[in-house]
């Protein structure tokens, strides 16, 4: 993961929605624990949740352009990376993370 990730404040008001709002509509909730934890070492699926968030709201709040901006600059962001780490070796490491940003970009589309 990038160490000096570019972190804002409605990074931090995605992920806030995710954890209270957004992953309790997903079918699979099991799933979603796993995912958020292994979120903080993998770029590509915390790319993909704030995606997903930035998305439910923007269905919550359709006058707000600030939510679908994002969501698009976030759902580039998680695809590239997810592509890029697609090339590697799928092993017991990474496939949970692989797996749960596969969930989320159908979420996506």
């Amino acid at each position: 993961m990038d160490m000096n990730p570019h972190i804002s404040l409605l990074h931090l008001e995605l992920f806030h929605h995710w954890d209270k709002e957004t992953r309790s509509t997903l079918a699979f909730p099991q799933v979603w624990p796993v995912v958020m934890q292994r979120a903080f070492n993998e770029g590509f699926i915390m790319s993909a949740i704030l995606c997903v968030a930035a998305m439910h709201l923007t269905t919550l709040s359709p006058d707000s352009t600030k939510y679908s901006h994002a969501s698009m600059q976030l759902m580039d962001k998680a695809v590239r990376l997810f592509r890029k780490n697609l090339s590697h070796p799928f092993t017991k490491d990474n496939c949970e993370a692989l797996m749960g940003t596969a969930l989320l970009i159908n979420y996506m589309s």
